[in-house]
């Protein structure tokens, strides 16, 4: 009896330590609204968006960009990190560096859904 008791006693004691907290975050993309400036600098373009949020306790969490010099495709993640707040539709304006390579005719995307993009077609000199 002994020794079931020296056995269970170190998964009790180690389940019971456990200290991590539930993750009540949501982390999700943010519906791109509109394209607000575009300021082209050669090859350098510097281009402010505005996006729709659930709520103005979701905030700007990361970017996920390509760029293949020809194509810019930007998705933009918000997260809501689980408080209480008023439940209305805000935005929240973003702005982003891209960096082409070569002149040309450029596309810039920005997610709206799964299968819509926001787009601008620009030229560089």
């Amino acid at each position: 009896m002994k020794k079931i008791f020296f056995i269970v006693i170190p998964f009790i004691l180690i389940s019971a330590c456990n200290t991590n907290e539930p993750d009540n975050s949501m982390i999700s993309p943010l519906y791109a609204i509109k394209i607000d400036s575009l300021q082209i600098i050669g090859k350098q373009v510097a281009v402010t968006a505005t996006y729709s949020i659930s709520t103005p306790c979701r905030y700007y969490y990361k970017t996920e960009s390509a760029n293949d010099d020809n194509v810019f495709t930007s998705k933009v993640f918000g997260k809501y990190d689980g408080e209480s707040c008023v439940q209305v539709v805000s935005s929240l304006k973003h702005t982003e560096q891209v960096n082409f390579l070569t002149a040309g005719i450029k596309k810039l995307r920005f997610w709206r859904n799964d299968s819509t993009y926001l787009d601008t077609i620009i030229t560089l000199h």
